[in-house]
């Protein structure tokens, strides 16, 4: 298997997580979904969300833990006078991985398969 079949069978079954995080984040937010993609190739594959197109995403996914993240509201004037609120998180990212998590261990074990088949391990 070429690296670039590699690369884009790595990102087809990354595909799965990402295509449910943007279904999931398309109930609450327009921009959002946009900025859910896949970065990396044949050595890894991350999925990302959020960036300078909607920084919210990093704010709404919340903590590991659950606990939500706190945002400036009325962000003026030096930082130290800012008003900030605890956001309820909606992990958008968490839960598309928690649900799909099956689906993408079966397509990424399939792509691991394949590779050792045609390096030739048994």
């Amino acid at each position: 298997m070429a690296d670039a079949a590699l690369t884009r069978r790595l990102r087809e079954a990354a595909e799965i997580v990402a295509d449910d995080a943007r279904l999931r984040s398309s109930r609450w937010s327009r921009r959002v979904p946009r900025s859910v993609r896949l970065v990396g190739g044949a050595r890894s594959v991350v999925i990302a969300a959020g960036g300078a197109s909607a920084p919210q995403a990093y704010t709404m996914e919340g903590t590991n833990t659950g606990r939500p993240r706190s945002h400036p509201v009325y962000g003026h004037g030096p930082r130290n006078t800012w008003h900030w609120v605890a956001q309820a998180p909606r992990p958008f990212m968490r839960e598309a991985i928690d649900s799909q998590q099956e689906r993408m261990l079966t397509a990424f074990a399939k792509v691991v398969d394949d590779w050792c088949t045609e390096k030739g391990f048994k």
